[in-house]
């Protein structure tokens, strides 16, 4: 599907409600199926990365109750131990589903059936199926060696203590820890320095928030994290609008001098990708933070940020990237070379598709260099990649001319994407 835009006439002055975390739903759907007694999740994002959660666990046995009117789901614990002890389980193209759901089903006893789209099947997965190997699962393997799709031999996880590499994804470390409370002995996980990894903080703050404790110490440069054993208790919790893509309308603003607001999103979210806040205000953006939302006001002129970290919020550097191409000096963007194994090769997508608007882009491994340009239109693809597809489209409100191919792509997190996108450029 493709999707033209037109340039604003005027700064953007906006408030956009935006959709629940991705990263916060499909921790709590886990946990929650995981827990003893009902829970209520409320805000829940509905989109295809949680959409596929949701299935999931209901092909597991565990009763769900949605309501998309409301974004509420009631969902009845399983106690640690699904009512299904053999399941085909589909993860579509969502890495979280797929690197949680396979501890949770480890940790009880079964045979399960696991696979997803073809390129979450080349998505890294190896190092955490060497750890539930050492946990006592076994797999089979339809195809290639440690990769989807595969069958999962289940007689639950035995304890002890485990190393857990963080080079590729931190979720392997997450989807272990969310399942250690029901290990047969307690479960210690080993990975490196944790300061900068705040999707891991966000799982410890959910396990608390359901009941179980985790004790952490840190030796030179690995961390140590054990679990308390244990059951989680049901809660009533509410979801926090997603902060990845509250980016994209903070950068409305950025880049057209205007206003935006997100309500019910803080700067003490959980999710580490509210940082992109302090990244805009070194480009000259204003930040306010009231009781309950954030709005940002955009300078006349962006400041390049030159040499920038994006560890710890690299969902985000592609609406930096986009912003630096109307900023006064260049911005080179580090920290990115695990974005290479995402929903796509997300460094080259972004030059290659900025290129083809005329913008000066370098590349190395880990990093994206933006020299400012004055970018004119094209046809751009959104690699099957959400967060290309939604970042690209904001070239579309200063550029005469854009427009975007493959934006179906924006399912997989924000569905309602372009009705937003089109309500605040119009405001």
């Amino acid at each position: 599907m493709r999707q033209t835009f037109t340039p604003v006439s005027q700064p953007v002055h906006a408030t956009v409600t935006v959709p629940g975390s991705k990263s916060i739903s499909n921790r709590a759907l886990i946990i929650a199926a995981l827990a003893q007694g009902q829970s209520t999740l409320r805000g829940l994002l509905l989109s295809d990365d949680t959409m596929a959660c949701l299935t999931g666990l209901q092909a597991l046995g565990v009763n769900i109750e949605l309501d998309p009117s409301t974004h509420t789901a009631h969902i009845q614990g399983s106690g640690g131990q699904f009512i299904y002890d053999k399941a085909e389980i589909y993860c579509h193209e969502s890495g979280t589903m797929t690197r949680f759901i396979l501890p949770a089903c480890a940790a009880t006893h079964g045979q399960y059936h696991v696979f997803a789209a073809p390129r979450m099947m080349q998505r890294p997965l190896a190092n955490l199926l060497d750890c539930l190997t050492q946990q006592g699962a076994t797999f089979t393997y339809d195809h290639a060696e440690k990769s989807m799709p595969l069958t999962l031999h289940a007689e639950g996880l035995q304890g002890g203590e485990v190393t857990v590499a963080l080079n590729e994804s931190s979720q392997f470390l997450s989807g272990l820890l969310m399942t250690a409370p029901y290990a047969k002995q307690p479960l210690t996980l080993v990975s490196g320095d944790l300061s900068k990894k705040p999707y891991v903080h966000m799982t410890l703050a959910m396990m608390k928030a359901f009941g179980i404790e985790v004790e952490q110490y840190d030796s030179n440069t690995q961390s140590h994290l054990s679990v308390q054993q244990g059951v989680y208790q049901a809660l009533d919790y509410q979801i926090e609008p997603d902060a990845s893509t509250a980016s994209y309308f903070f950068a409305m603003a950025a880049l057209t001098g205007g206003e935006v607001t997100v309500p019910g999103l803080t700067r003490q979210a959980l999710q580490g990708d509210v940082r992109f806040l302090s990244a805009l205000e070194q480009m000259g953006c204003q930040v306010s933070e009231q009781a309950q939302s954030i709005t940002v006001k955009g300078p006349q002129q962006l400041h390049g940020l030159g040499m920038f970290s994006m560890s710890g919020f690299s969902d985000t550097f592609m609406t930096l990237a986009v912003c630096a191409v109307f900023a006064d000096q260049p911005t080179t963007l580090t920290g990115l070379a695990h974005t290479r194994l995402q929903e796509s090769d997300r460094v080259d997508a972004m030059a290659n598709e900025l290129r083809k608007c005329g913008v000066q882009v370098e590349t190395t491994q880990d990093s994206l260099t933006i020299i400012p340009s004055e970018p004119h239109g094209a046809e751009v693809f959104g690699h099957n990649d959400h967060r290309i597809a939604m970042s690209l489209s904001l070239l579309g409100l200063k550029v005469p001319g854009m427009a975007v191919e493959g934006v179906e792509c924006v399912t997989k997190t924000c569905p309602n994407y372009y009705e937003l996108y089109q309500q605040a450029s119009t405001c």
